[in-house]
């Protein structure tokens, strides 16, 4: 652990938690691993739906505990309300830096005069791109402390269209729990496939995420038909998603489909794939700029990855080396995918060590120390 104990981090989540999203485990993650790297971090959300310790256990918390929840009140101005409250509570337990992915409470933080970092992975959500003329007005002053991005094509945004300097963005790919996917080794694949109803040789094709066209469900519906003597396993679908996909999964005897289940227990259900699967479309709202979770999830796991071939996934995942993409937007091309790493046991040995590798590089607690560097640098160019 190193020691940073001259910085003191407040994170303002906007959303009460816990959630079954992606958001909620990456603030959580996030606060455990500045905690770990030696930062004191208190997290103030709207609401805590449940215990600390049920928290703790969901997301594999083992130092991070300091939760304040702050209740804005059943008003229209109630998110304006709870930014500012969460902000004042923050600079009350004499926090000096701000961390927050909400444009608003960013802007207010600002205005409040303490050091902020606005983590960016999306403009459309963040922020209205009817205030974002206001917030750059802000990008001068004192208490500005920087933007932290998700991707480089994300940043190359910010800095075309969005105005900021590129000294005050660092990328920062999002990451797994190294630690906690690395404990599904101890698990054999073949019970873990005879315990879900699997026989020992079927070839087991999974993902794991949202239940959306534009992930490319679809997709691996038409893969899963067009390959019987595969099987296919998704996970995460949420109670109307079974009414909506009803007759695929129905029809498709090779295909199972589950609901959410905790992170904690995702590895355990990748450890006995195949292969591991994310077919994203074209149509996917932030596919010119995503870091998806999942994908470092997957190489954590030491599987072999079929990935649609978008730009942004090479800025983690070498063609050929560490995944076999796939033209995206065709179901064909997915299809041929499966089947060659089916048929090709060596080559997806070869991509999943390749992936497993590089995925050491992408833990939680390497992204903390990075953006910690940097809000320590940021914080040092102002005092010169």
């Amino acid at each position: 652990m190193n020691d940073r104990h001259q910085l003191s981090l407040g994170y303002v989540g906007h959303a009460s938690f816990p959630r079954k999203n992606a958001n909620c485990l990456q603030i959580l993650q996030m606060c455990e691993a500045f905690t770990h790297a030696g930062c004191h971090t208190t997290l103030t959300v709207p609401d805590i739906l449940t215990t600390r310790e049920e928290i703790a256990a969901k997301y594999h918390l083992r130092e991070f505990n300091d939760i304040i929840a702050i209740t804005p009140g059943k008003v229209v101005s109630g998110r304006c309300i709870y930014q500012l409250k969460a902000v004042s509570a923050l600079k009350r337990k004499r926090k000096n830096v701000l961390c927050t992915r909400d444009g608003y409470t960013f802007f207010w933080s600002i205005l409040l005069g303490m050091p902020s970092f606005w983590e960016i992975h999306d403009l459309g959500t963040s922020i209205n791109s009817n205030f974002w003329p206001i917030v750059k007005r802000l990008f001068g002053w004192r208490s500005f402390g920087g933007i932290i991005t998700i991707s480089h094509a994300l940043e190359k945004m910010l800095v075309d269209k969005g105005g900021v300097h590129k000294e005050k963005i660092l990328v920062a790919h999002d990451a797994a729990e190294l630690d906690l996917f690395k404990t599904a080794d101890s698990y054999d694949p073949t019970a873990l496939k005879l315990d879900a109803g699997y026989k020992a040789d079927d070839y087991l094709a999974v993902y794991t995420g949202k239940f959306e066209d534009c992930r490319g469900i679809k997709d691996i519906f038409y893969a899963a038909g067009n390959l019987p003597d595969m099987k296919f396993l998704m996970i995460g679908a949420k109670s109307e998603d079974f009414i909506k996909y009803r007759r695929e999964i129905d029809e498709l005897g090779n295909l199972k489909v589950m609901g959410f289940i905790d992170h904690v227990d995702i590895p355990k259900y990748l450890r006995m794939a195949d292969v591991l699967m994310s077919p994203y479309r074209s149509d996917t709202p932030t596919i010119e700029f995503c870091s998806s979770l999942k994908i470092p999830e997957y190489m954590a796991m030491r599987k072999p990855i079929v990935l649609s071939d978008f730009p942004v996934f090479r800025e983690v995942l070498e063609p050929g080396r560490d995944c076999l993409y796939f033209r995206k937007d065709d179901p064909d091309a997915f299809v041929a995918a499966l089947r060659k790493l089916k048929e090709s046991p060596g080559f997806a040995r070869t991509l999943a060590d390749n992936a497993f590798k590089r995925a050491e590089g992408l833990s939680w607690d390497n992204r903390a120390n990075n953006i910690l560097n940097f809000i320590e640098e940021q914080i040092r160019r102002k005092k010169r």
